[in-house]
């Protein structure tokens, strides 16, 4: 308890200074100040996608190797990473340097996966939610106080746009030491209980509790570890003592289980003495993973490559199986891709909209300051309250991906700085609480520890979609739309999201309503009755 609390500790502080860059609400100011020779057309359209174009190249890279070498290099990377970046920027204002500190920017961006994906790997699964709020809450802080060093210092007068930057510099140092404080991820043996939860697939004729299971729409939802609570599908057969089940899981738990899939130490086969009954089993878990252990390391699989990436693909195939995972890994394909371009552009917004507004710089560094204060609140709300939201993905995603789209749209055709600077906040809440939620989601279903490359592929897909719309959009050589036109697109955007999530619900709630012989047919559990006819009242 006391290592995984440590663990927590250096997690969190990483994420505090990883995160605490007081240069980066500055930065259109600082190019403009000591690179004079350099238009905002420049600047937007040749420096900045050069950012974009260097994450994605390194992200294939990230992508394939992160989960291979357990998290922790990749982070050190990202420290090291940082550093070059803010020594690029403070002692060669020139144009060459300028453009190769955002190929080290998109490096950053890229490695960011490895922090996320290393929660869920030193994290006990009862505290994956917990842990991802927490990591994001210090992500959080962090923004808010190097936002609040900057707005007090520049305000104030105390300093400059130089030696804000050296405090950067001086951060991304102590990152490095941090992330260097980090543990390694060590493989870990799955004990027999993790084994049935991921792996056991139940035959038919068992009894499952249909309020656990059933959802008002979603037709068939077969039962797994998540549609039972943390406890999973063993203790509700336990608690029920179904003679089926015991007989059922006497016979098959273990030789029809697949544990080549698990991504843990490889294929390992669990010998025929540890069929013992359920109960006894569930007091000698730790006697059994030190024998399971030991016969690991005793044994030789003489794994080739081919069998590598066999077990790869497997492991691909069964987490793009799961409904859950490609919800909402779209949900934050779509999300993270507005959130990238709305913070880079967001100035750039204000501009347009509002020009010559009084103080911009203080009142816009202290908008961006608020809200990342603010955002700490919906994300702990979110990590202590018990409970988690899976069976209610498919309305969430239809309800906040539209949401999403009128706050987009409102953004980019309201001429009011307040309004603008109200709608930018609650927008950035909805945004944190929502990336909290499709990690956690994410992480909880997977059943192998593939998180780098999941996490990573949506960033890619991300990246490159961002690319594609300011490539057609915003470039002079194409259709070089207004700032607030691009915004709307992308709200109309997050609207299709949400009808074809609104769509698909309603689909299977008449699909259920007629399999069901109309509105109070053949139900024989009048809370299932109670439940259709609420959802579609």
């Amino acid at each position: 308890m006391a290592g995984t609390k440590i663990i927590s500790l250096v997690l969190c502080s990483l994420g505090v200074f990883m995160s605490f860059r007081p240069h980066w609400i500055y930065i259109d100011e600082f190019i403009q100040t000591y690179y004079r020779n350099i238009t905002d057309g420049e600047l937007y359209d040749t420096i900045y996608p050069v950012k974009d174009y260097s994450g994605l190249i390194l992200l294939i890279i990230v992508i394939l190797v992160t989960d291979y070498v357990k998290y922790k290099p990749i982070i050190v990377l990202q420290g090291i990473f940082s550093m070059i970046l803010m020594s690029l920027l403070n002692w060669d204002q020139q144009i060459i340097p300028l453009i190769v500190s955002q190929v080290f920017h998109g490096f950053i961006m890229a490695t960011n996966i490895a922090f996320y994906a290393y929660i869920f790997a030193v994290a006990d699964s009862e505290k994956y939610k917990l842990s991802t709020c927490l990591s994001q809450v210090s992500v959080l802080f962090g923004i808010f106080l190097g936002n609040l060093l900057a707005v007090l210092f520049l305000s104030l007068n105390i300093t400059g746009l130089g030696t804000i930057n050296l405090i950067s510099f001086a951060f991304s140092v102590v990152t490095l030491i941090v992330a260097l404080m980090l543990p390694h991820v060590k493989p870990r043996i799955p004990t027999t209980r993790e084994i049935i939860e991921r792996e056991l697939q139940l035959p038919n004729g068992l009894y499952v509790p249909e309020t656990v299971t059933k959802s008002p729409w979603e037709v068939d939802r077969r039962p797994s570890m998540h549609s039972t609570g943390t406890q999973g599908i063993m203790d509700t057969y336990t608690h029920i003592n179904d003679p089926a089940f015991t007989a059922y899981a006497r016979s098959n738990m273990y030789s029809d289980i697949d544990t080549s899939s698990l991504g843990f130490y490889g294929d390992y086969s669990i010998s025929e003495r540890y069929t013992t009954s359920i109960d006894s089993e569930s007091n000698e878990n730790s006697r059994e993973d030190n024998s399971i252990t030991s016969e690991v390391h005793s044994s030789q699989p003489g794994t080739t490559q081919k069998d590598k990436i066999n077990k790869f693909l497997k492991d691909l195939k069964k987490a793009y199986s799961e409904k859950l995972v490609i919800y909402w890994s779209s949900w934050l394909v779509f999300s993270i891709c507005g959130h990238l371009m709305l913070e880079d552009d967001f100035q750039r917004l204000l501009d347009e909209i509002v020009p010559g507004r009084n103080s911009p710089l203080v009142y816009d560094a202290s908008v961006s300051t608020l809200a990342a204060l603010l955002g700490i609140i919906p994300v702990m709300i979110y990590g202590v309250t018990k409970g988690t939201w899976t069976v209610y993905s498919e309305p969430i995603l239809a309800i906040v991906g539209l949401f999403t789209c009128l706050l987009y749209c409102l953004l980019a055709n309201i001429n009011n700085i307040w309004a603008i600077y109200s709608l930018y906040i609650i927008y950035y809440l909805l945004f944190q609480l929502m990336f909290v939620v499709a990690l956690y989601q994410i992480g909880d279903v997977l059943q192998s520890r593939r998180y780098g490359f999941i996490f990573g592929m949506n960033l890619f897909i991300a990246v490159f979609l961002k690319v594609i719309l300011q490539s057609i959009q915003g470039n002079r050589q194409t259709l070089h739309l207004p700032i607030t036109t691009q915004i709307t697109v992308m709200g109309g955007i997050f609207g299709l999201f949400g009808l074809s999530f609104l769509t698909k619900m309603l689909y299977s709630l008449i699909d259920l309503y007629r399999q069901n012989g109309g509105c109070c047919g053949n139900y024989s559990n009048p809370q299932d009755r109670d439940l259709l006819v609420a959802s579609t009242s």
